[in-house]
């Protein structure tokens, strides 16, 4: 796919990389919902037509849009995970939020000034502390959906 013409917002026709992954992450969702009496073969659908969107993403996206995608599209998962009663969607979106928290605090902020630095580890001691809290106060319904 490297060879491929990237994504081009004024010439969609002509983004051959994206049309590519986009017709194998389609496929790959659709095979997986028409599998759904054969739960694993099902699921292992799943997890390829997100790894194909994980990678389409970071290869289309540039800079810090890559961590923004992949905090939409693992939100997205997660959604569609606790509306359809997916418990493999919002493992598969848990997982790639986990991936985008450690590309942001260990890549992305290595170029912000030290203050920048220092805030943003701050920050997100407050949201660990509180995603932390939620989860004992709340443990009995975060099992019923997970």
């Amino acid at each position: 796919s490297t060879n491929l013409t990237a994504f081009d917002s004024s010439n969609l026709l002509s983004s051959t990389r994206m049309m590519a992954f986009a017709i194998g992450i389609i496929t790959m969702y659709l095979l997986s919902h028409l599998e759904e009496k054969n739960k694993l073969f099902s699921d292992i659908l799943t997890y390829l037509g997100s790894i194909l969107v994980f990678f389409a993403i970071f290869m289309e996206m540039k800079e810090f849009w890559v961590s923004v995608g992949w905090s939409f599209f693992a939100l997205l998962i997660i959604i569609l995970g606790i509306r359809f009663s997916k418990r493999h969607l919002r493992l598969q979106g848990i997982i790639i939020f986990m991936i985008t928290i450690f590309k942001v605090f260990v890549y992305d902020i290595r170029n912000l000034e030290l203050i920048y630095r220092t805030v943003s580890y701050i920050v997100l001691g407050i949201i660990l502390l509180l995603v932390s809290f939620l989860y004992t106060k709340y443990k009995d319904k975060f099992k019923e959906i997970l």
